[in-house]
């Protein structure tokens, strides 16, 4: 295997970038309680966007798939304007970012996101019995937690 060398010109699936470096992504609890990236997010992304592709922290594409508070998400308006902001601040900078989606699935925590499951859903896999914080302070509550499919999920999200 020949050389390589991290600071010049790579390419990613037909992505031109300009070293080699990928940021990994790390999942930074900066964002507000209903998911809205703040501005300090802008600027961290921002300030790595040296690296040739940056690859953000897990992003909820709807609030059932928070795992846990102060995660971000994308589906309302104040969300993905606050996302537009983030990438305008990294192409600002000749940065390259790719969204990593993250859907938390059955141990999300819909309470945080003021979601509640009611009645018989016809796309439930299973029922699972289980412990889970009722609140930001950590108060617990036993409850059952139902797991949709992932189409139902997907197209919630479509």
């Amino acid at each position: 295997m020949a050389d390589v060398n991290l600071f010049t010109p790579g390419r990613i699936d037909g992505f031109d970038t300009k070293n080699r470096f990928v940021m990994a992504p790390m999942t930074r609890c900066r964002s507000d309680y209903q998911g809205v990236p703040t501005d300090i997010v802008a600027t961290y992304y921002a300030q790595r966007a040296s690296a040739g592709l940056i690859i953000t922290e897990g992003i909820a594409p709807s609030a059932v798939g928070l795992g846990y508070v102060r995660t971000p998400s994308i589906e309302s308006a104040a969300q993905i304007a606050a996302w537009k902001k983030i990438t305008d601040a990294v192409h600002a900078k000749g940065g390259r970012i790719f969204a990593q989606f993250m859907h938390v699935a059955e141990t999300g925590r819909p309470m945080w996101a003021e979601v509640t499951y009611v009645g018989a859903d016809p796309f439930v896999q299973r029922v699972r019995h289980c412990l889970m914080p009722l609140s930001r302070d950590g108060e617990t509550v036993d409850m059952i937690f139902v797991v949709t499919d992932i189409d139902r999920i997907a197209s919630a999200v479509a």
